[in-house]
């Protein structure tokens, strides 16, 4: 007789294995996994299965943006994924498999904000500063952008001092705007997929 014990690392077993398979670029045997997860109650794979339609096509799997909607949809309607909302943000805001929607982006990063998620403060900071689904307003855009890079999020820091430079705030813009340039190297340099370097 199975014991719950024996459940949770099968669970888990499953989650490891998805994720290698992934990574070994077998995204379809990583979608089976995904899914047979999805019908053990493990609802956070709803964001992976979208994330892996979202991606270019290989691994026996067709890029899709209409099923990675779908997947990320049913992420926060089943699950209230935080990642759901920032996928169906980031397809809206640069328009994957359709037209940009701003408006639409704004409100999915909006209901996150509370998180503190550094890519979505990344987000709100651009879109405040560039007026894009939002009125444009400077002081909210620098609020944002401040957030992200008080969560180690050397993008942020990089658009800081560019819009500093725009408001002909010279000095500090081209501190903030050399000090992120430096951090970018260093970053770069040691493992480019660092999460300090996430600018979408």
């Amino acid at each position: 007789m199975k014991t719950i014990g024996d459940k949770e690392a099968s669970l888990e077993s499953r989650w490891l294995q998805a994720k290698t398979l992934y990574r070994n670029d077998d995204k379809s045997g990583a979608l089976f996994l995904y899914k047979s997860l999805i019908k053990d109650g493990e609802f956070a794979a709803y964001t992976e299965i979208a994330n892996i339609y979202e991606q270019p096509s290989g691994g026996g799997v067709e890029q899709d943006f209409n099923k990675a909607r779908e997947w990320y949809k049913k992420a926060i309607d089943i699950a209230n994924d935080v990642y759901g909302c920032i996928g169906l943000a980031r397809i809206s805001y640069y328009g994957k498999g359709g037209d940009r929607d701003f408006d639409q982006a704004f409100e999915y990063y909006s209901m996150v904000e509370d998180k503190q998620i550094p890519v979505v403060n990344l987000m709100l900071g651009r879109m405040y500063g560039l007026g894009q689904g939002a009125v444009k307003d400077y002081n909210k855009s620098k609020n944002y952008y401040r957030k992200a890079v008080s969560s180690g999020n050397v993008i942020a820091l990089k658009e800081l001092g560019l819009l500093e430079l725009e408001l002909k705030n010279y000095w500090r813009g081209t501190y903030y705007w050399c000090s992120a340039v430096l951090k970018i190297i260093f970053l770069v340099f040691r493992n480019r997929y660092d999460p300090r370097l996430r600018s979408q």
